[in-house]
């Protein structure tokens, strides 16, 4: 299991380590998630901006915005769960509105009494970051779980969150790769990150390289810097692939772009065993992923 440190003494000390991170939403208060290795990196830590209902947005007072405004309040208040959620989002981001975020967990959780997954998300995420209501871990979870039960990826992956960090929920990394993996298969990158780090790290699952590859790399392809992070510390290590130094450069080069913590050290480490030659390589394989990427 533990990886071969010797490739890059001083890298890391110490066999994989399971950090509590941060994932950085758009709320005031971080959802904490335990799953991503340390992966060998000083200081290594989450880069994965999360969508979210309780996004701020720029008020939207024109007569349109205020036009639509009253349209949708009018099927709100006729018991339309669709409308209700979309007035809830709309006080949520101050669109037609002035933002009210209590207004919109008053209509987020009547559209969630009606089944509605997309307002059942929402109001958890007021619950989880205390916006309109009193903050409170156990109330998100149950709204998440609504959610998440009808198949809905980011409620499965939060709910996966919650079994991670025990908040809301007991502790439990067996659930938490359970519902990140939901997640993941529906194509939600942060899951497929999480799930990857968690089969690097054994948590939940038995560890297994070759799985936290293919997770990594289904998240680094569709452009989740964490990711691409920890796909180049496995080509680095050879772990789940073969060595491949050139790879590892690349990979990590796109997690420099974005700024994740770590990816700097890698790539730099990764340097100092690879010729000009495979530097140049690598270089290019970087500037044609990005070229592909904005076609």
């Amino acid at each position: 299991m533990a990886g071969n440190w010797q490739v890059f003494p001083g890298l890391s000390d110490h066999d994989l380590l399971v950090n509590s991170v941060a994932v950085e939403t758009n709320a005031d208060r971080p959802a904490r998630v335990i799953g991503y290795p340390d992966l060998g990196m000083p200081g290594a830590g989450s880069h994965c901006p999360r969508r979210s209902q309780v996004a701020e947005s720029p008020n939207d007072h024109s007569a349109v915005g205020t036009r639509l405004a009253q349209d949708v309040r009018r099927a709100a208040d006729q018991g339309e769960a669709i409308a209700q959620f979309h007035l809830g989002l709309m006080y949520a981001t101050g669109q037609g509105v002035s933002q009210h975020y209590a207004e919109a967990a008053r209509w987020y959780r009547l559209a969630g009494h009606q089944g509605h997954a997309e307002a059942q998300l929402a109001l958890g995420n007021l619950y989880a970051h205390g916006r309109g209501v009193t903050s409170d871990d156990e109330e998100a979870a149950h709204w998440y779980r609504l959610a998440a039960d009808q198949g809905l990826a980011e409620a499965q992956f939060r709910l996966g969150s919650m079994y991670a960090t025990g908040e809301g929920l007991p502790q439990n990394d067996s659930e938490a790769a359970r519902w990140y993996r939901l997640a993941a298969e529906r194509g939600d990158t942060d899951a497929q990150f999480y799930l990857g780090a968690v089969y690097a790290g054994g948590l939940g699952v038995a560890q297994d390289d070759d799985s936290a590859v293919r997770w990594f790399r289904n998240a680094a392809e569709e452009g989740h810097a964490d990711a691409q992070l920890g796909l180049g510390f496995m080509y680095a290590e050879g772990r789940g692939v073969s060595q491949d130094f050139v790879a590892a450069h690349m990979w990590a080069s796109l997690a420099v772009a974005e700024g994740v913590k770590g990816a700097r050290t890698l790539r730099d480490r990764v340097a100092e065993r690879m010729s000009r030659r495979q530097v140049a390589a690598a270089e290019r394989a970087y500037d044609d992923w990005r070229a592909a990427r904005e076609r």
